[in-house]
């Protein structure tokens, strides 16, 4: 994927058009990304939350048990323009735990990540717990990245595709979700 690899040989171009994820894809492709997570997502909680623990760098761990833990943990997609987050009911209000935004199509620009983090802190998703901030990237550079990471966890869709094939290849899965989520790392990759 970001092998800056030309797809010139007419074989893979094919093959690449006969995969049914990237024809999905070609509507909204940040828009599908997310939707494709929230599927992971509903397939297995425990294993997405084990899955973003294990992207994270040392420091910046989530609790995952403690997140399982909250009353009705649920992932939201385009809440308030934040591509997901995941949130736990508190006081009959949504607090806000972590907060993906999903690049795809442009480079993240520091004006509207800190946008994305003010939206998070609003009092009506004020958490008792710090907010988990994760950029999900197809750029390996771009503008600002140093001061993105001082607030935001980058995390590249290399990175994620070898998650997800760790975390949610399980004998127990219906098949037919397992050749979804195969399908979806093949297309990736």
């Amino acid at each position: 994927m970001n092998n800056k690899k030309e797809l010139n040989d007419s074989d893979e171009l094919e093959e690449l058009y006969k995969n049914p994820m990237f024809r999905i894809s070609l509507g909204s492709k940040e828009l599908f990304h997310s939707n494709f997570l929230a599927f992971l997502w509903d397939c297995d909680k425990q294993a997405f939350l084990n899955m973003i623990y294990h992207l994270l760098p040392e420091g910046k761990k989530i609790n995952v048990t403690e997140l399982l833990g909250k009353e009705e943990l649920t992932i939201y997609r385009e809440k308030e323009n934040l591509d997901l987050c995941i949130c736990h009911t508190e006081n009959k209000k949504d607090c806000i735990d972590i907060v993906i935004e999903n690049k795809v199509k442009s480079i993240p620009y520091i004006e509207q990540l800190d946008e994305y983090r003010q939206t998070a802190a609003k009092p009506q998703y004020k958490n008792s717990t710090a907010v988990t901030y994760i950029l999900l990237t197809l750029a390996t550079e771009f503008p600002n990245k140093e001061a993105i990471e001082r607030d935001w966890n980058i995390i590249t869709y290399d990175q994620l595709v070898e998650a997800i094939k760790q975390y949610y290849r399980k004998n127990n899965m219906e098949p037919r979700l397992q050749q979804y989520i195969e399908d979806y790392t093949d297309f990736i990759d």
